[in-house]
């Protein structure tokens, strides 16, 4: 009896035991030496599971008697650090769970004791933004400029070390998505007080475990900005060319811990005004359609210098995040944007026509006008063991252009005026679907896109001339995937899909001198895919390396209408892919890319049936499916010394492709006529590049340098002869930021960049310099004087160049709550810029007018409520 009593004790121990969860750690502080009384709180919830303090050497220990299900929280606080918190799963009967803490910033009398400005935790760098802000900084682009690693494009497009960011979260949240120019040039940058950086990114928390080379940035918000709202009235009036200017606009934003709310509307017509926050840099705003693509619009002149388009322009965006709790979300973003551009310009074209040239002067003034509505509402469910996300949006576009023309076709001939006009209406309705679920080694997955596109009618005019076309799409992809893992190492990816697509497209061109053209066609393009591939993971982490094939089945089946043609098309398509990536320590890693690719044109590829672009040019198809096939490698290197506040990076790629269509012009001082025939094609190109960023804060001063060179061939058909040409082009960049005083500050940043382009008999050169200056000077640390100039060195005809400067300056005046600032632009009122670019063969020499001098007093509130 006694013998069975102890093994019933000895049972209930071992269920006991093996039902137990020990969790054990160490916190440390940023030079790793151990806290003490830290209370450590492991909660679910609202409900605490266990607590404890840690001990003189910094050591915890938790017990729990069995393992919750679902996510937990670990927070650690210590009155004399910041607070800190981790989420994670407990799966395993012992783990450890390890914490690093930052001091909290100390004020006696007149010391204050600052925090490190940055701390490391695994793949996340966070910087403490106020150790990088300048005096002139305003708003949290202008913090995020002075960052190791990160460069902003002028359009506002974030970057590290090169590499685009994916997600951009405000305390944690992910309300904009890529309309994340709404909050940093509107988020003042004194209310940001971290920036995390996020390497190898996986949003969705059920993929922490796979592979992922994305960069996302999270902003960190201070308590003033935070749980009450806030908002930033601008307004401002100047002058330009003897007219008057105006802006006005109000951002009003709130941000709590389960909602926030961004609510921005501007109008001007000074184009500089809110000219980006509605970007969108995940792309999809403006969108295409079979009808709009093959009839396109006619563009601005750029100039590359200066500003060169009058814009009128503004927008309404309201967007809001809702947490339901701490897996599910449900986010909403409404906008709508106007804008107004015209501008003018002249060119000189030199078409290389088999061994002469054809020259023909134009003069342009088009002007474009755009009206977009969107909305996009989305339901997120992230757990670590399911994921559901369901996002539909409705985009329209309302567009207008008008391009009229002056032309000389020969020297010293009379001048002819030609009038273009388009009108362009299309919708896109989308609604994509994501779930994968997680059942022990296996992650199951299934997505359903369905897209809907309609361009009513799109109607070109160009002088005597009528061309329309009218466009219908339906697209849907769904497709499953099936992942194993095999143990620690291996892993297995099953993906399938179908891709079905019909698409409807109508064209209609009519002359006075010709019989009525036009082609009406239909039909369906369906695709199966497979795409297994394995992954292998190195027991200690370093190397990943990956490998797979993707087979299609390609089906095409298009009707013409009109004389009952139909062409149809099967072909199987194999796709080889690798991918391999060595980390060498927490500082630097290297990645190699390969892939195989197949590509077949669609039903615009059928349009044999001229259509009209402008008033001198047609285009016209081959009749043929257009097949390309395509190889491509990649290799970079990335290193960056976080505490040196030094990144690195290094890239070089080679592609070689192939068509079955050869593109095909004939150029006349009447007309340019554009098509394909059916004859192979080759194309090869290769480039490389390095990066660099160094910053030294006790000089606020930041040095980046890029150096690029790239090499492309071709092979066309330019009036009836075959036509290789070949490409190579170098370009490098230097920049510097520098603080030699408290009150002065200087940046420097110059270009030059040379394109060498070889055509049978024809050799040609350009090259350009691009300088750029500014000073700025701090009287009062609340005033602000800048100075910026601009010099161009740029090539016009073989050893003939021009040169261009230009000027612009302001003063601002910051006080707590409000930010004035006078702006003048192109101070010395330069009118024209004149450049030359290549075409393949043919030569551009394009002379730009420029927007004169521009003086603008804006006004910037700031409003928080008490």
């Amino acid at each position: 009896m006694k013998r069975l009593l102890y093994i019933i004790l000895y049972i209930a121990s071992v269920a006991t035991a093996s039902a137990q969860v020990k969790v054990t750690g160490r916190v440390t502080d940023l030079h790793s030496k151990p806290v003490s009384d830290v209370i450590v709180k492991l909660t679910s919830g609202t409900k605490t599971l266990a607590f404890t303090s840690t001990n003189v050497k910094g050591e915890y220990g938790l017990e729990l008697k069995s393992a919750p299900s679902g996510e937990v929280s670990f927070l650690f606080n210590h009155v004399s650090y910041e607070k800190e918190s981790k989420k994670l799963t407990l799966k395993e009967k012992a783990i450890k769970v390890d914490m690093v803490l930052t001091p909290k910033e100390v004020s006696l009398k007149e010391v204050t004791v600052k925090p490190d400005p940055l701390k490391q935790r695994g793949d996340t760098l966070s910087y403490n933004l106020a150790s990088f802000l300048k005096k002139g900084d305003v708003t949290l682009e202008d913090g995020l400029k002075n960052l190791p690693g990160i460069s902003i494009a002028d359009n506002g497009a974030i970057s590290y070390m090169g590499k685009g960011i994916s997600d951009f979260y405000i305390g944690g949240l992910d309300m904009l998505g890529g309309r994340y120019n709404l909050a940093t040039k509107n988020i003042p940058a004194e209310y940001a007080t971290q920036v995390d950086i996020m390497k190898h990114h996986k949003h969705r928390k059920i993929d922490a475990d796979e592979e992922s080379d994305a960069v996302a940035i999270n902003i960190k918000l201070s308590k003033k900005a935070q749980f009450k709202p806030f908002g930033q009235p601008e307004f401002g009036v100047g002058m330009r060319e003897n007219k008057l200017l105006y802006a006005a606009g109000v951002t009003e934003m709130l941000f709590t811990d389960n909602f926030q709310l961004l609510a921005s509307g501007k109008y001007s017509n000074n184009g500089n005004f809110g000219l980006y926050d509605m970007v969108n840099h995940n792309g999809g705003d403006s969108f295409g359609s079979l009808a709009t693509n093959k009839l396109p619009g006619w563009g601005q002149v750029g100039s590359g210098v200066g500003e060169s388009i009058y814009r009128r322009n503004g927008y309404g965006s309201l967007n809001a995040i809702q947490k339901i709790d701490s897996v599910r979300q449900i986010r909403v973003n409404a906008d709508y944007t106007y804008e107004r551009m015209n501008s003018s310009a002249s060119s000189e074209a030199y078409y290389f026509a088999g061994g002469e040239n054809i020259y023909i002067a134009e003069s342009i003034t088009p002007l474009a006008k755009a009206h977009r509505p969107t909305l996009n509402m989305k339901f997120e469910n992230n757990a670590s063991n399911h994921y559901f996300s369901d996002t539909f949006s409705a985009k329209a576009q309302f567009l207008t252009n008008e391009s009229p023309s002056l032309t000389c076709p020969e020297r010293g001939n009379d001048v002819v005026l030609n009038s273009q006009h388009r009108d362009a209406t299309s919708i896109n309705l989308n609604n994509n679907l994501w779930t994968t679920i997680r059942m022990g080694k296996r992650k199951l997955s299934f997505t359903s896109n369905v897209e809907f596109i309609r361009t009513p009618e799109v109607l070109m005019l160009m002088n005597e001339n009528a061309q329309r076309g009218q466009s219908s799409q339906l697209n849907t992809r769904h497709g499953t995937s099936l992942q194993i893992k095999l143990g620690r190492k291996w892993k297995i990816d099953m993906p399938v899909s179908l891709t079905a697509n019909y698409n409807f497209i109508e064209t209609e061109l009519t002359k006075p001198d010709i019989a009525y053209q036009s082609q009406r066609m239909s039909g369906w393009k369906l695709v199966p895919s497979i795409n297994p591939s394995i992954s292998w993971t190195s027991a200690d982490k370093k190397l990943y390396s990956s490998m797979g094939l993707n087979m299609k089945l390609l089906n095409l089946n298009y009707l013409s209408k009109y004389d009952d043609k139909r062409t149809t098309l099967s072909e199987v398509f194999a796709e080889p892919h690798v991918f391999l990536r060595y980390t060498f320590n927490g500082t630097s890693e290297l990645t190699f890319s390969s892939g195989f690719s197949n590509a077949a044109g669609d039903i615009l590829d059928l349009l044999t049936t001229p259509v009209q672009i402008n008033y001198r040019s047609t285009s016209a198809a081959s009749g043929v499916i257009g097949k390309s096939q395509s190889w491509s490698s990649d290799i970079r290197y990335t290193k960056q010394v976080p505490f040196s506040y030094f990144t690195f990076g290094a890239n070089a790629s080679y592609s070689q492709g192939k068509r079955n269509v050869l593109s095909s012009r004939i150029v006349s001082q009447a007309a340019t006529e554009s098509t394909s025939i059916f004859r192979d094609s080759h194309s090869r190109s290769a480039s490389g590049g390095i990066n660099a960023s160094k910053n030294i804060l006790p000089l606020f001063t930041k040095l980046s340098a890029n150096a690029d060179v790239s090499w492309g061939s071709s092979e066309y058909m330019m009036q009836s002869r075959f036509v290789t040409s070949y490409h190579t082009g170098y370009s490098m960049r230097l920049q510097a930021d520098v603080t030699p005083f408290t009150w002065l500050e200087a940046n420097i940043k110059g270009d030059y960049g040379k394109n060498f382009l070889r055509a049978n008999s024809s050799n040609q050169s350009s090259d350009n310099l691009r300088f750029t200056g500014s000073l700025a000077v701090f009287p009062i640390p609340t005033i602000e004087i800048r100075s910026t100039c601009n010099f161009m060195h740029d090539m016009i005809e073989p050893d003939k160049y021009k040169d261009v400067s230009m000027l612009s300056a302001s003063v601002q005046y910051k006080t707590k709550r409000a930010v004035w600032k006078l702006t003048g632009e192109n101070l010395l009122d330069v009118r024209q810029y004149t450049r030359t670019s290549f075409l393949d063969t043919d030569r551009f020499v394009h002379t730009t007018n420029l927007v004169g001098r521009t003086m603008m007093l804006t006004c910037k509130l700031l409003l928080a409520s008490k």
